[in-house]
């Protein structure tokens, strides 16, 4: 196998002929999508599907860490349109839909339903006021000042990091909004 394109494609026909119909699109994102790989570079997948049980699975090949994981078009939906219980992780999640490159798609109608996530996306980047208003609703300082003031009482380091990167995440995704950005992987 000379390149990670090439170990895509060949994982993309696999996971077709396993699960057929109930895969709707797969794609990878990230350096190997967006043409920016080098040497470190591993290998994102998802999938968008029909399955009970989505796929996550992550492996090593020729050196190389491999993560292919799937959603639902529901999940996929309330990403992209940035659902109030998706406000977190849109900042992060968005570009996995706009950065990415699609191996394969069942029909017409799921790469439109796809390209209308981007969409979505697009707008949502455009929406200046309605960013600032997702920026308030999602920025809590004092519950997270709380918490880490909270560890620091009891003296539990664990509790003290999950604080702490909570309000990273929280300061993270505000400027976000507040910058009508997403932030990519890389």
């Amino acid at each position: 196998m000379s390149s990670l394109n090439e170990l895509a494609e060949l994982i993309a026909k696999r996971v077709v002929e396993q699960y057929g119909i109930k895969i709707s699109i797969i794609a990878i994102y990230g350096s190997i999508a967006t043409g920016k790989q080098s040497d470190y570079s591993d290998l994102d997948m998802y999938a968008i599907t029909s399955l009970e049980n989505q796929m996550k699975w992550s492996f090593i090949f020729q050196d190389k860490a491999v993560d292919i994981w799937s959603m639902d078009w529901e999940e996929a939906e309330e990403i992209a349109s940035a659902k109030k219980d998706k406000l977190k992780i849109w900042c992060v999640a968005a570009h996995i839909f706009v950065n990415c490159k699609v191996l394969y798609y069942r029909n017409e109608q799921d790469l439109e339903r796809f390209n209308s996530l981007k969409k979505s996306i697009q707008k949502i980047k455009e929406d200046t006021e309605g960013n600032f208003m997702r920026a308030m609703s999602q920025f809590n300082m004092d519950y997270s000042i709380e918490r880490v003031k909270l560890a620091k009482v009891k003296n539990d380091i664990l509790t003290a990091r999950w604080a702490l990167w909570g309000l990273i995440n929280n300061i993270c995704a505000t400027l976000s909004w507040l910058n009508n950005v997403y932030y990519s992987k890389n």
